[in-house]
């Protein structure tokens, strides 16, 4: 079987983007398989390196952008596949080719339909019609989590037996040597990810805070982009969040020092709490 995998429409290194990479980086070897993916030149990079059985097509773009991107995969990219001779494409995300029928898609969760804060009327709009096309032009689904899968069959209708589950995982640590010195000593709870609404981070932060009114010990730590979002909810919530915030602002893959530390957090956790 000829297996594609689409990394095309990535050009920043998100949740995303950690799930498509964890996924080919530990992608099931079969002799009968050929798997190929398909990335921008920036896509490329965070993908790499992948295993010996995985070939990498880099594809040229005169500028990599959303539309752009988007352009390429509704027509120019089908006809690329069929060339090729694709048996299956692999979508980490709805940006995928929406006529293009021989594909499994992943739907992280339901927010962008069902949150009205989660996207203005124009990316609602854009998702909308994506989960129509997905829907009639798929040959299975793809979500995260029982929490999330539960979501996609009582929201958005979708057929129990079409979906299936790959858990995310923390990023892959190639090596040991992070650094020795913890980056915060008292006990903490982490949080990965934006100010997005579907994060409630709010009630996380409120939380903390009334932990901390009995014992002030436990450091809320959020990392990911200190986005516009974020300095909103920072100035609608009614505590000193300079106490309990901690922000390690955009993880960069060519920021070492702030990847170790993001290491150290995954090493040295006690509890893992995640929806299943």
């Amino acid at each position: 079987m000829k297996i594609a995998i689409n990394a095309l429409p990535y050009h920043s290194y998100q949740g995303i983007e950690n799930f498509l990479a964890n996924i080919t980086r530990h992608w099931p070897y079969n002799d009968k398989d050929e798997i190929v993916v398909f990335a921008n030149d920036i896509s490329a990079q965070f993908l790499i390196p992948l295993p010996n059985f995985i070939k990498l097509k880099i594809i040229k773009f005169k500028k990599i952008s959303k539309l752009s991107i988007f352009i390429f995969q509704q027509y120019n990219f089908i006809k690329l596949l069929k060339k090729e001779k694709i048996d299956v494409l692999f979508c980490a995300s709805l940006n995928c080719p929406w006529l293009y029928k021989r594909k499994i898609v992943t739907i992280h969760d339901a927010a962008p339909f069902i949150i009205k804060a989660e996207v203005n009327n124009l990316g609602r709009a854009y998702w909308r019609l994506s989960l129509f096309f997905i829907k009639h032009f798929s040959l299975h689904f793809i979500t995260v989590s029982n929490f999330s899968k539960q979501e996609l069959i009582e929201k958005l209708y979708f057929k129990k037996n079409s979906i299936d589950i790959i858990y995310n995982g923390t990023p892959t640590i190639k090596n040991k040597n992070i650094i020795k010195k913890p980056p915060v000593t008292s006990p903490y709870i982490i949080v990965i990810g934006n100010a997005r609404p579907r994060k409630n981070l709010e009630t996380l932060i409120k939380a903390t805070h009334l932990i901390n009114q009995e014992q002030n010990t436990i450091k809320l730590i959020i990392i990911g982009k200190a986005d516009k979002k974020l300095k909103i909810m920072k100035k609608n919530t009614k505590i000193n969040l300079f106490n309990l915030l901690d922000l390690l602002a955009i993880i960069k893959n060519s920021d070492y020092l702030l990847m170790q530390k993001l290491l150290f957090f995954h090493l040295y956790m006690k509890v893992l709490v995640y929806l299943f």
